[in-house]
């Protein structure tokens, strides 16, 4: 996949700042199974002989067909001069950049570059965690946040929904708005349409922000940050 690359200038008195590495693996099948390798700061080499770090047993795979390595913070390709050549998203290169999603043709063999998701640690405002299970559903809130759908946050008492939530409202496009949390153990079911809807002529506003000398559009208030005990609008 091809790139832009800005580079700035630097001098002794301001230090280049070195691009953050995204981790990523290599994925690929061998006779329907899959196989992946994570990368790390080493080189990795492809092809045929076994001495490699991903080796194939292919007979259109050179012994030594090409070289995984950092440069700058980047992932890079290069061609050792293989018989059939070294093909990224349909193009033989000599060598390329590579980024998540890239596609490696080597013979008959297909080798992917995807984000490890094990490895990364998605940085969401307000949240610390530790568990690796945990990454996949902060990158889905991280996806989600700028998106002007609404987004349901489930979980039991104490799991930190209101803070995935307020996670998600810093990074979305609201978040030079308030975030008002709204209890619903708190209110009757008779007062709970009014407080959540409006009453009155005021249809479209919402009556809990309008109470904090606050108006909300008609899109905060159909489209809050729901919780299983509680509401946050997003105004």
């Amino acid at each position: 996949m091809a790139e832009a690359i800005l580079l700035e200038r630097t001098t002794a008195d301001s230090p280049s700042d070195v691009p953050e590495v995204i981790p990523l693996a290599l994925c690929w099948r061998v006779q329907g199974a899959p196989h992946s390798l994570r990368l790390g700061e080493a080189a990795v080499s492809i092809g045929a002989h076994p001495a490699n770090q991903v080796a194939l047993e292919d007979r259109f795979v050179s012994g030594f067909h090409c070289r995984l390595h950092l440069h700058a913070g980047r992932w890079r390709v290069k061609d050792l001069g293989s018989t059939n050549g070294t093909w990224v998203d349909g193009m033989r290169i000599a060598e390329a950049e590579l980024s998540a999603g890239a596609r490696l043709r080597l013979g008959s063999h297909d080798i992917v570059l995807e984000r490890d998701l094990q490895r990364e640690v998605p940085r969401l405002p307000g949240l610390v965690w530790r568990d690796p299970a945990l990454a996949p559903v902060l990158e889905l809130l991280r996806r989600a946040a700028p998106s002007q759908l609404p987004i349901m946050i489930l979980g039991e008492t104490g799991s930190g929904k209101e803070v995935a939530a307020r996670a998600v409202h810093e990074l979305s496009s609201r978040s030079a708005g308030p975030l008002v949390p709204l209890n619903c153990g708190a209110i009757s079911r008779e007062l709970a349409e009014s407080e959540l809807f409006g009453h009155g002529n005021a249809a479209s506003t919402c009556a809990w922000c309008a109470r904090r000398t606050r108006t909300c559009t008609s899109a905060s208030a159909k489209a809050p940050s729901a919780r299983t005990s509680s509401i946050d609008c997003a105004a």
